[in-house]
């Protein structure tokens, strides 16, 4: 990631020797170094989420008792000839037997009416949070996994999951990838032990611990600082190219093992075609091809590591010089996933979506342009892999942008999509969601959460 100021420059040049006498992003170097001196805590508004109702319903008891008869026994008076009848308690006089008058039988029937007993439970007033609901995400894979990552803001290169359920609370995602750089690394040996994990205080480690599925999003330059050459890639490509540098790769392999974090997902020589990049390609065929092999010896030295399930991202920039992709694709043996970098800003009008329509910015104005979207998604679909949007957001000075966060959504929901991570760290001219932006957070919740 770079600055927006940097955007527009890098996106004014259209020749080598112009690019080579760029500075570099200086805001996007302090970001992804390991220890900015200055850290700024920006902590996203919650919003809040539909109310949790309970209802509780008993159903009416209904106790029936059953009728019950009695039966009184018939009394029967003889009397004597004379016709005589006495009616007296159950007792019978007999004389001389002439003439007898029978009494019918007297039936007394008690009826009891059946009792409905009801039962009727008072339901508790129904209490609204503020939480706004989670989406539980599921891990980065090869395929269609449509992951839903985050870059955050972590001062001082420390998370916390206090920044996790920040960011929760405005998105409503549970998130088990987070997005972060190891580069630049200044030499070697800051290259094959990326600080995230070295320094166990900054708390990557018991993130990752803390369950199987989280999942950390490395960014690797292909080279530490010290052996960069924009001039003249070749310096470090061809012995790279010739494998003098699989050693520190196998190395970087076995110390991420190391601190559990073996299942990490690397973007490997990330955004590689952009100048300021310290391991960028370079504008000649031979340059790219030799950037290509690097990158391949570098994949099979860490994959030859024991415990190693690493994913690699091969992650061009779309608001970059128009490289031709085939010219530097590693080649589908070293590449898991393709990716795009595609902030909210067309580099060829220096308009937003907002501002030109979805349309015009996916081909990046410019349907022959080999680093758009358009022709990136493309080319993931036509060598099988699953497409991925490792960083994107919306460049400050500008409107809310709704649009272009739906039309993200839709690049995502568009046949095999790996994973995408909204770049929310606060740095390099890119808003963050929340506030800064409402109704492209309202978007986003309504795509993702």
């Amino acid at each position: 990631m770079f600055s927006a100021d940097a955007v527009l420059r890098i996106h004014l040049t259209t020749a080598k020797a112009q690019a080579s006498t760029t500075p570099k992003s200086q805001a996007l170097w302090w970001w992804r170094h390991r220890a900015p001196t200055t850290t700024t805590t920006t902590t996203p508004p919650k919003t809040k989420a539909a109310p949790t109702t309970t209802t509780t319903t008993v159903a009416p008891t209904t106790t029936t008792v059953a009728p019950t008869t009695t039966t009184v026994p018939p009394t029967t008076t003889t009397v004597p000839p004379t016709t005589t009848t006495a009616t007296a308690a159950p007792t019978t006089t007999t004389v001389p037997p002439t003439t007898t008058t029978t009494v019918p039988p007297t039936t007394t029937t008690t009826t009891v009416a059946p009792t409905t007993t009801t039962t009727t439970t008072t339901v508790p007033t129904t209490t609204t949070t503020t939480t706004q609901p989670s989406v539980t995400n599921g891990v980065i894979t090869t395929g269609n996994s449509k992951a839903n990552c985050i870059e955050l803001n972590n001062p001082g290169g420390v998370i916390t999951d206090a920044q996790l359920e920040a960011i929760t609370a405005v998105t409503g995602v549970t998130y088990n990838c987070v997005e972060t750089y190891e580069n630049p690394a200044p030499q070697w040996a800051d290259w094959v032990n990326p600080w995230p994990f070295r320094i166990t205080s900054d708390g990557w480690d018991t993130w990752v611990a803390e369950n199987p599925n989280h999942q950390v999003v490395l960014g690797v330059d292909l080279i530490p600082n010290a052996i960069t050459n924009d001039n003249d890639p070749l310096t470090w490509e061809q012995p790279c190219d010739a494998g003098n540098y699989d050693q520190y790769a196998t190395q970087l392999a076995k110390n991420l093992v190391a601190y559990g974090a073996g299942n990490t997902v690397i973007r490997l020589g990330i955004e590689a075609n952009g100048g300021w990049e310290v391991d960028y390609v370079g504008q000649t065929l031979t340059e790219q091809q030799d950037w290509a092999k690097c990158y391949d010896n570098e994949v099979t030295a860490m994959r030859a590591v024991a415990g190693a399930h690493f994913l690699f991202v091969w992650n061009p920039n779309t608001c970059t010089n128009d490289l031709g992709l085939t010219n530097w694709y590693p080649g589908n043996a070293y590449v898991d996933i393709i990716g795009a970098d595609a902030y909210d800003l067309d580099c060829n009008t220096l308009k937003t979506v907002a501002q030109e329509g979805w349309a015009s910015y996916y081909i990046d104005s410019n349907a022959g342009n080999d680093a758009s979207l358009s022709a990136i998604s493309a080319f993931a679909a036509s060598n099988a892999k699953p497409m991925s949007i490792p960083e994107w957001g919306e460049v400050t000075g500008y409107s809310d942008d709704p649009a272009y966060v739906q039309g993200i959504a839709s690049v995502t929901k568009d046949g095999d999509f790996s994973f995408q991570a909204y770049f929310d760290c606060g740095a390099d001219g890119i808003n963050q969601l929340g506030s800064d932006e409402p109704l492209s957070t309202t978007a986003f919740v309504n795509a993702f959460g």
